[in-house]
């Protein structure tokens, strides 16, 4: 069961920031009960900047990503623990890993859960983590977490690449992110990330949170998204990395023609645009995901024959 935590007031989770007062409301948001000041006063420092720390006030919240994670008997991951408001809806898993970059909310994580035989806390950086090789080794798992900014593109890109270990992922992330998560070609927002994404995985809005809800508030508002991997979808991509360079190197130039930019992947892009049933004349970030599909099957068949 969660740790218990004291009876609170819930503010908007739409409309603008309330500089100074979340804190007030939320005065035993985290895990073990203390407030978020109280703690930051034991650490002795404000968030750091540095590491993109900006620590969710809103229980309630915690506990509605928790409850898409669906965690109870299941593996989980956590990025980015920090001071333990989500962590403490995520203890009935069957095993829990807490991947903390900062030692000192590492080490108050560990004294907090040194009696808990399901949890395990590693005081490293995400990015870091050999996720190609430790997801597939625990799979399926469970991954969730309040996402730093800067690192939310370059991790989630990383388990991308092994979505069949992968049960279910519920982060939170800048809601620029998340629009480019689930943007449709043609749109402005549609991206690589957008076809990498979509390409293994079911992408599914969860809700919005407002810049108030942290502490301290960021600038931006943030958005909880959920990916479920889909074994129909990820057995069409037989080799992820190819397929990534191919969708990363046609949306450096999203604009150009196909024609022109193939130029850069094959000898041929005639031939391959043919056998891959693509107007010459399209844009790669026109192109639907399953329009990528084929272009990368061509590319790979052409290279065999060549």
């Amino acid at each position: 069961m969660p740790l218990p935590i004291s009876r609170f007031e819930k503010p908007a989770e739409t409309g603008q920031p309330q500089a100074g007062r979340t804190e007030a409301r939320y005065p035993t948001a985290v895990l073990g009960g203390q407030s978020i000041r109280d703690v930051l006063v034991e650490l002795g420092r404000p968030p750091r900047k540095t590491l993109g720390q900006h620590f969710l006030a809103q229980p309630r919240i915690a506990q509605r990503m928790a409850d898409l994670a669906d965690v109870a008997e299941k593996r989980v991951v956590e990025v980015g623990p920090g001071l333990g408001v989500l962590t403490q809806f995520l203890l009935d898993a069957s095993e829990l890993w807490l991947v903390e970059i900062d030692r000192e909310l590492a080490a108050r994580l560990n004294d907090l859960l040194r009696d808990r035989s399901n949890v395990r806390i590693w005081n490293t950086d995400a990015l870091t983590v050999p996720w190609s090789t430790f997801l597939p080794e625990h799979a399926p798992v469970s991954l969730v977490g309040n996402l730093p900014y800067h690192v939310a593109t370059p991790l989630l890109e990383r388990w991308l690449e092994v979505p069949h270990a992968i049960d279910r992922i519920v982060i939170m992330v800048q809601r620029e992110v998340a629009e480019r998560l689930r943007a449709q070609p043609g749109s402005h927002q549609y991206s690589a990330l957008s076809v990498l994404t979509q390409a293994v995985a079911r992408v599914r809005k969860g809700f919005s949170v407002a810049p108030g809800s942290f502490v301290p508030a960021p600038k931006v508002y943030s958005e909880v998204v959920v990916l479920e991997p889909d074994p129909a979808l990820r057995q069409r991509v037989a080799d992820f990395s190819s397929f990534r360079q191919v969708v990363r190197m046609l949306f450096q130039q999203r604009r150009k023609q196909l024609r022109n930019s193939l130029g850069q992947l094959t000898s041929n892009p005639s031939q391959v645009l043919q056998a891959a049933s693509l107007d010459a004349h399209a844009r790669p970030e026109n192109l639907t995901v399953e329009d990528f599909f084929r272009l990368a099957r061509a590319l790979s068949a052409y290279a065999r024959t060549s």
